[in-house]
Formats: structure tokens, C-alpha cells, sequence
């Protein structure tokens, strides 16, 4: 689970990540990171899926979510 630098990144992430971890998911919180270093984690550390809080290139005041397996 990562974030990018939008304001409403870290409380989307946190509520995301509680949701997770209620329904049962271990949640490794790599903190503030872009798209490509969700890729490289869910890759590099062997785990089941990734999930990229951010709006990528649309506007600063859009957020959204970007999964990964």
C-alpha cells in the first residue's frame, strides 16, 4: 500500500488500509511512493497485490486508486 503526495492521499490510504486489515489482510504500508515503486514492491517482495492511492495525472483535487498484482 502506497500514496502519492496528494493531500488527501495519507487519510484515503489509512481508511483503506483499516478496511484491509478488518477484513483479515496483512497491509505493509510502504508510505509516500509512485505507481512504478508499487510495481517493484508487489514484485520485489513477493506479496499478493499492491494498491497505489493516487489520481495519476488528473487534476490535484481528483484521488483514486491504482491495483496491482
Amino acid at each position: 500500500l502506497g500514496g502519492d503526495v496528494r493531500l488527501t492521499s495519507e487519510t484515503l490510504k489509512l481508511a483503506l488500509a483499516k478496511g484491509l486489515q478488518d477484513a483479515g489482510v496483512d497491509v505493509l504500508d510502504i508510505g509516500m511512493s509512485g505507481t512504478e515503486e508499487i510495481y517493484f514492491a508487489t514484485f520485489h517482495l513477493g506479496v499478493d497485490g499492491g494498491i497505489e492511492v493516487t489520481a495519476s495525472h488528473n487534476p490535484m483535487d481528483y484521488n483514486g486508486m491504482k491495483l496491482v498484482r
